[in-house]
């Protein structure tokens, strides 16, 4: 109804504009898909983490960013605008780095944001942020963010909060409150960790070695690592090593001997 328009052409990825000069109105492309050769006026950039094992990989996240910032981000015009929306998996995704350049360097691409949490019970869970200001401002309480009849995907309170007591308080917050956690509080936070000074080994009911392998040694790729742990007589379990690494595929076996 604002911008009446017909198209001259529609694909997959593509639509082209009755009238324009004869370059798409808009493309469409994977986080890694094609996108160089366009020049854009907006970048809507939707859901770049799909899931928990992008969401703990420093190299996937790193490998988006990148991505990002020398494919996407440079195709825009002067003036043009980013427009990001995401559900917010880890505070190191793609919307929280740029949130975290915009407010680091005031000359950096600035943003409004807004999030929406599912409750809004204290009323400081949904907000809108202006990063030149850095200025918050606090949408009014409310228990369920939206609930109405005959829409199966709207939730009530009820189902909210059986919905959290199922995934638990770090995914809840991540996913439906726009409120990641670090990843250290998403795992095993240092705080909940003691010392001991020396392990009686006669103690020791098995030992157990872990490794989660990677095979490349580039900046962005994952590291190998390998955590030792004892179970002692009483019940007990301790961190006897731990170690992290990059090597090729080829080199590992070596280094696990």
């Amino acid at each position: 109804e604002r911008f009446p328009m017909r198209f001259s052409k529609e694909t997959e990825t593509s639509f082209t504009v009755e009238g324009g000069d004869g370059r798409p109105a808009m493309h469409a492309a994977g986080v890694f898909g094609q996108v160089t050769g366009m020049r854009a006026t907006h970048v809507l950039v939707d859901d770049v983490v799909k899931n928990l094992e992008v969401c703990f990989s420093p190299g996937q996240l790193e490998k988006i960013w990148s991505n990002y910032q020398a494919v996407a981000e440079t195709r825009l015009l002067p003036k043009g605008r980013v427009i990001a929306i995401g559900t917010r998996w880890s505070q190191n995704d793609l919307i929280g780095r740029l949130l975290e350049r915009a407010l680091s360097n005031s000359k950096a691409r600035q943003f409004t944001v807004v999030n929406l949490a599912a409750c809004n019970d204290t009323g400081s869970e949904s907000f809108v942020l202006d990063t030149r200001t850095n200025e918050q401002k606090f949408l009014p309480k409310y228990s369920a963010l939206a609930r109405k009849a005959g829409q199966p995907s709207s939730f009530s309170r009820e189902e909210l909060d059986s919905k959290r007591a199922d995934i638990g308080p770090n995914l809840w917050s991540a996913l439906y409150q726009g409120q990641p956690l670090a990843a250290e509080s998403q795992l095993f936070p240092p705080d909940c960790w003691g010392e001991v000074a020396s392990v009686d080994t006669s103690k020791l009911a098995l030992v157990v070695t872990a490794w989660d392998c990677a095979s490349k040694t580039g900046a962005s790729h994952d590291f190998s690592a390998n955590v030792v742990v004892g179970g002692t007589t009483d019940g007990r379990f301790v961190v006897l090593d731990a170690w992290k690494g990059k090597a090729d595929f080829a080199d590992l076996p070596a280094i696990i001997l």
